[in-house]
């Protein structure tokens, strides 16, 4: 397996893992990163690497095609959102058909828009915050942030509409919502191609910083899976993929999905939720594992350690 892992980021577990495992099933893997800032520590985790220019910039998609021609590569993981906006974009084209792409498929696009998930999260009857369209029809303490946003970029808990209205010109197109205080839960999800949920893990998110948790437990709280089981189906992803939401007064309110592994799945994976199993098994058109057993209760609290390089 020669893989290209796009935005590489945090991601030093998630490519150690990826090696573990790989050995385990006796699987010869290489990975490939890609990144805009040279000094980024998960690329020296990896085979090898290279510096390409923003997502969506002129030169972005010959610089990754030329790497996929010159690298062999036969297989694709995004990273972030952006990844999946642009993979949205290429998949069609012959170098990427070529390609297994890792991702959660021609639906994903649906959510990457905040506003397109929450109607989507209605339309199942699962319930989400209040969504005002104007900063003048807020009320109380709310959330703004852009529409098609990554991670925790311009993104403001204001108190009033008056707070709002400070920042609203400033976003491209802005997305307002009722701030919900309470308990916030990821749910890790790692479903088949046609659909099917073959396991998941929610997490309670104890502590987050730009928008991962550094803090996490699991919680295999009963009435959230019974919840989502019926449900999880019919948001038509594959692969590894995450909602989240927030519980207030034993009502579970859903705020978003990233179509894609979370920032904090090294959780459910060391809860025995092996959803880095599932994609190898997946690249390899293996039955998919189910995992029956997970460690509830488990918590993970990140650190940080240095990483030397001699220039």
């Amino acid at each position: 397996m020669r893989i290209l892992l796009m935005s590489t980021g945090r991601r030093v577990t998630l490519i150690q893992r990826l090696r573990q495992t790989a050995a385990k099933m006796q699987l010869n893997l290489y990975i490939t990163g890609t990144e805009i800032y040279p000094w980024t520590p998960s690329l020296k985790f990896c085979d090898s690497y290279h510096m390409v220019d923003k997502t969506f910039s002129e030169k972005h998609l010959n610089q990754l095609e030329e790497i996929i021609q010159n690298e062999e590569l036969d297989a694709v993981l995004p990273g972030n959102d952006y990844d999946l906006a642009f993979l949205q974009q290429v998949r069609t084209r012959p170098i990427w058909q070529s390609l297994k792409i890792l991702d959660a498929g021609v639906n994903q696009g649906l959510f990457l828009s905040k506003s397109e998930s929450a109607d989507f999260f209605k339309s199942i009857n699962l319930k989400v915050p209040t969504i005002y369209k104007r900063p003048q029809d807020g009320q109380g303490t709310m959330i703004l942030k852009e529409d098609r946003g990554h991670g925790s970029i311009n993104q403001y808990v204001v108190s009033d509409c008056d707070g709002a209205s400070q920042y609203w010109n400033n976003l491209k197109q802005p997305f307002l919502q009722e701030f919900v205080e309470g308990i916030e839960y990821t749910i890790d999800v790692f479903s088949s191609e046609d659909y099917r949920t073959i396991n998941c893990c929610p997490r309670i998110r104890r502590k987050v910083r730009a928008g991962v948790s550094d803090v996490g437990q699991v919680d295999l709280n009963s009435d959230l899976l019974n919840l989502l089981a019926p449900k999880l189906p019919l948001f038509q992803l594959r692969g590894p993929w995450n909602l989240q939401c927030i519980i207030r007064d034993s009502e579970f309110y859903f705020l978003e999905v990233n179509p894609r592994f979370s920032g904090g799945v090294p959780l459910s994976i060391a809860a025995g939720c092996d959803l880095v199993q599932n994609l190898l098994e997946w690249y390899l058109n293996k039955p998919l594992t189910k995992f029956d057993t997970l460690e509830d209760g488990l918590v993970m609290m990140k650190y940080e350690q240095e990483l030397f390089v001699k220039c």
